[in-house]
């Protein structure tokens, strides 16, 4: 995470960069100095910056502000942000708590509103191509390869299931019940590759969401 220097009454110390945003044409920065309660909560804090310069918020826009507070984090967890602009949040480097005010929020979610620099989102893309990878790797007959060769070429696949060796007879009920265990047999795998197919798009889906956000 990117760290903030932080001015307090008692000196500088160390902050951890949450997101900075604007809101109603004003700029916002938010950052934590990684305060943390027994009630699983985290202390944050948020600064108004109008012209590269600092300033008060006061008691309205404060009212105001923590009213849109919890749809600015919904809006984050979804991936879908409407209300406010996402700003580049390396553009600041210092910022005094003098003029800060403060709320909480739990800890989860602190750590899924964190903006992620290009580096931290590429670690994170690497981390999880990893894990598909191991996945892969641990899935029992190679699932996945023979997932991506069936979507490539499934007719091809009807042949995996050996067909009847005797003509059929329409009088004999014994081809009519391997006729029926035939077809049982391509409904199941039907369905084991559809339970497949679900499994790597929510998969493809999370990546992509890490991705842009």
């Amino acid at each position: 995470m990117a760290n903030v220097k932080v001015i307090t009454r008692n000196g500088e110390v160390e902050g951890t960069k949450i997101r900075y945003i604007n809101y109603e044409n004003n700029n916002y920065f938010i950052y934590s100095l990684n305060e943390q309660d027994n009630e699983g909560y985290e202390k944050l804090y948020i600064n108004k910056i109008t012209s590269n310069e600092e300033e008060t918020i006061d008691d309205e826009e404060w009212n105001m502000l923590k009213k849109v507070i919890p749809t600015i984090v919904k809006e984050i967890k979804s991936n879908y942000i409407t209300i406010f602009k996402d700003l580049d949040i390396q553009e600041i480097e210092e910022i005094n708590s003098i003029y800060a005010h403060t709320f909480r929020l739990k800890i989860d979610i602190v750590k899924l509103i964190t903006k992620k620099t290009e580096s931290e989102k590429i670690n994170m893309l690497d981390e999880e191509l990893e894990k598909l990878i191991n996945s892969e790797q641990k899935e029992e007959n190679n699932s996945l390869s023979k997932l991506d060769e069936f979507l490539q070429n499934p007719m091809d696949n009807i042949d995996d299931i050996e067909p009847p060796k005797q003509p059929i007879d329409n009088n004999s009920s014994k081809n009519i019940e391997e006729l029926e265990k035939e077809i049982e047999t391509y409904k199941e795998r039907i369905k084991n590759l559809e339970e497949e197919v679900e499994i790597y798009k929510g998969k493809i889906e999370k990546v992509k969401t890490m991705l842009e956000a």
